[in-house]
Order: C-alpha cells, then structure tokens, then sequence
C-alpha cells in the first residue's frame, strides 16, 4: 500500500483512506503514517527529467527518512534486477544497508552486521558507478548506524538514517524536528 502510494494518486488515497480507520497507537497505524510522509514527501519531490533509477533512488531516499527500510529495499529491488555490473553491484549495496536496518528494527543484529559487511564493500568498491549515489557520504552517514549495529542494539540517539543521492532533480525533504 505505501509503495502505492509513491506510485500514483489513487494508491496515495487508498492509504489515506486506509489510515482514517487505523488506531493511533498501533504499530500498522504508526506505520502507515511514515508512510504517507514518505509519499506525500516524494510527491512533492521534482522528479521531472529523473531516469527510472533517480525517480526509486528519490522514493528510497523518502523512505529511509521514515524508517521504512523494507519498503526501501522493495522500491530498488526492481531498478536492481535491470542493472548490470558495477552499478548492479553497487545498488545491491545500497539495497543491503535498507535490509540491515530492517534487521536491526526487527532484532536481527546477527545478520543487520552481516548485512552491513556486504554492503559497504558493494559501495567501496562500485559506488561510483552509481552517479545517483553519493556512495562515500552514504558509508560516512551510515557509519553511526554501523557501529550501532555491531553493538546489536538498535540507537534512538541518532539522526535518520539517509540515502545521500546526486540526483539534482530528485530531493527528499528534511524530516521536521
């Protein structure tokens, strides 16, 4: 429902709606809410002119600011499949750190740290295939979140986890404080 929801207008509605009945406390409730800010934040997103690979990388990056790392992953997985060589590889990079970071939310840190290896030498090695990624300031902003996850513990103290993107044309808004 929420990648729906990025996708077109009635999929945004179709949550909305699905949130009108959802109770405040309860965690699919909470969830859809992150949702619909990641939706409603990538929908105003200028994504005019961005490649099929800009415009998920732009839904990702909305995504990640909300917590919704599954989702992430989701929304690339497919830009993934069409790819080939160092770019595929260094996407596969980033589509780890989100599935790392569902681990960790869900109290996986054994293979959150598994995860988190694979990705980093993916993105040492191939981020700069992938132009739409600024792949050395998504290691540096994930460095914290590195450390945490090889505690095993999952942090509250600490800035949202970003996907920092080159694309011009693809921006996700600053989560408000």
């Amino acid at each position: 429902m929420i990648l729906a929801a990025l996708a077109d207008d009635a999929g945004l509605d179709a949550l909305r709606g699905r949130l009108a009945t959802a109770p405040r406390d309860d965690p699919t409730g909470q969830r859809l809410r992150a949702g619909l800010a990641a939706a409603t934040a990538f929908r105003r997103a200028k994504v005019d002119g961005a490649t099929p690979l800009g415009i998920a990388l732009g839904a990702a990056a909305c995504l990640f600011r909300e917590g919704l790392f599954f989702e992430a992953h989701e929304r690339l997985e497919g830009e993934w499949r069409t790819l080939r060589g160092r770019r595929r590889s260094a996407l596969r990079g980033v589509i780890q750190l989100a599935v790392a970071l569902h681990h960790l939310a869900h109290g996986n840190a054994r293979g959150a740290g598994s995860l988190v290896t694979k990705a980093r030498g993916h993105l040492a090695r191939d981020g700069d295939a992938l132009e739409e990624v600024d792949a050395s300031a998504v290691l540096a902003a994930f460095a914290p979140w590195e450390r945490a996850i090889r505690a095993g513990r999952w942090p509250t103290y600490l800035e949202p986890a970003v996907l920092v993107l080159r694309v011009s044309s693809v921006r996700a808004r600053q989560p408000s404080a």
